[in-house]
């Protein structure tokens, strides 16, 4: 009897504040058959960790109404992999300096690469 693949996509979380860089992010994970679910400030991203089962992030460092520091330690303490983003200096706390860290602009295969790279131990 043959093996059937499961089509279950793995499931993204996106915190990005910048409109056009998350519709971006967004269409680049979901063609690499991630199911993505975005936000743009903590407080929603940290409701959506409360609402859904995630297998890794996306996080900008620096938002505009804040930090995503407080999404970072949540995501730390539920296990679930991420990456932050950035494009500026931000800097990031020493706690999360073995986070992967990509600087935008980046390369969709890039993001995809070191997305893919952070499951990989899972």
């Amino acid at each position: 009897m043959p093996t059937t693949l499961s089509t279950t996509s793995l499931r993204a979380l996106v915190l990005e504040d910048e409109a056009l860089i998350l519709m971006a992010i967004e269409a680049v994970l979901s063609d690499a058959r991630y199911e993505v679910r975005t936000a743009s400030t903590g407080p929603q991203a940290l409701a959506l960790l409360d609402a859904h089962t995630f297998d890794v992030a996306v996080l900008d460092i620096g938002l505009k109404s804040g930090s995503s520091i407080e999404v970072a330690d949540a995501l730390l303490k539920r296990a679930i992999p991420f990456v932050f983003s950035t494009g500026s200096s931000d800097s990031v706390p020493i706690e999360f300096a073995a986070i992967p860290i990509i600087a935008k602009p980046f390369a969709e295969k890039d993001l995809v690469s070191l997305v893919g790279s952070v499951l990989a131990p899972r």
